[in-house]
């Protein structure tokens, strides 16, 4: 699970994000999601806002 601002700003994540998504903590908290995952779907995704639906 990674939490973010909503302009995207990662503020915690779990152990199990770190592992699946590299991600780097505490070094990572702050970064943008989308500097840090580099997939056009969800970023997509996020800039939509349409979370009726799963990523």
């Amino acid at each position: 699970m990674v939490l973010t601002t909503e302009e995207g700003a990662i503020f915690w994540c779990n152990g199990l994000a770190q592992q699946i998504l590299n991600l780097r903590w505490p070094d990572d908290s702050g970064q943008n999601i989308l500097n840090l995952l580099r997939y056009p779907e969800f970023a997509n995704y996020l800039k939509s806002k349409d979370f009726s639906k799963t990523a």
